[in-house]
């Protein structure tokens, strides 16, 4: 085993003696499971080449704990020679036949966390890309300045996109706010990176990697659509509902789906460009 993971535990106290360890899965970063058979333990051990964001998710994961809502629990963070390992609790997913209730269950009890402003006081990550989260009155002014514009700026600072889409996008995030009544809903603590590889499924549905903010639940629904949705139409606008929100949902899942596709954009480029024209031709 990894003598970084083994030195990381031993620096939280836990026992390695006889630990047995394997590679268990990877998207951006190298996730590994541990058993420790003096503790009677088995733990998930996430590499990352950045400090930073190992804090930042270790954060989010403990505030969304603080919520009442299911995630890992988190043991520590161990960081050397610029590495940093995450160290938390295992959850062994399984394939349940029930997945859609567990996690209907679980995004109810998210979404019944409420704010008084947009945004959440303490920058975090998509993915690897920096992600803004300033207090803002109006979701118009946060969505667009602390998560459009920053990744559009990207885009074109590496000549990925044009001006052009740039500025029907601008247009697009005001106009329909207030077509939309964007701001009628209360400002709802979401994930931020919802889709089916951040959910596991056991005796409850459990968040990882999250990207947290109180913004607007169906950024949420609209990205789990992107990758790989769990709800039928009726399901998610009987959980839509529940949480006040307008009826049509389908007519607003491009724009939502606007943010995840310039994150992805910007990370792989690619087919992720036409699929963001698409979204935004949607509207025309």
């Amino acid at each position: 085993m990894n003598k970084f993971i083994i030195e990381g535990l031993e620096s939280l106290n836990f026992n390695t003696d006889n630990m047995e360890g394997s590679f268990y899965t990877q998207s951006c970063f190298p996730i590994y499971q541990l058993f420790l058979p003096k503790e009677n333990k088995t733990i998930a051990a996430k590499v990352l080449d950045r400090e930073d964001m190992a804090i930042s998710e270790v954060a989010n994961l403990k505030y969304l704990r603080k919520k009442k809502c299911p995630v890992p629990e988190v043991y520590g963070i161990f960081t050397k020679g610029g590495q940093s390992s995450l160290f938390m609790e295992f959850i062994n997913d399984k394939k349940k036949t029930n997945i859609k209730v567990l996690l209907f269950e679980s995004l109810l009890k998210l979404y019944s966390n409420k704010g008084a402003k947009w945004g959440f006081g303490k920058d975090n990550f998509i993915g690897p890309l920096p992600q803004r989260n300033s207090i803002h009155d109006k979701f118009e002014s946060f969505f667009w300045l602390d998560r459009i514009e920053p990744q559009l700026k990207l885009s074109l600072d590496k000549k990925i996109l044009d001006s052009d889409i740039a500025m029907m996008i601008e247009s697009l995030v005001y106009k329909k706010t207030k077509e939309w009544n964007l701001n009628s809903i209360s400002p709802t603590l979401i994930h931020g990176d919802l889709w089916s590889g951040n959910l596991l499924f056991a005796d409850n549905a459990y968040f990882i990697d999250p990207s947290i903010a109180y913004s607007h639940p169906e950024q949420d629904l609209a990205m789990l659509e992107l990758f790989g949705g769990y709800f039928s139409s009726k399901e998610t606008e009987d959980l839509l509902k529940k949480l006040g929100c307008s009826p049509d949902f389908n007519e607003r899942i491009p724009f939502w789906q606007i943010y995840p596709l310039l994150v992805h954009v910007n990370l792989f480029g690619g087919t992720y460009v036409n699929q963001l024209h698409q979204a935004v031709e949607f509207y025309d």
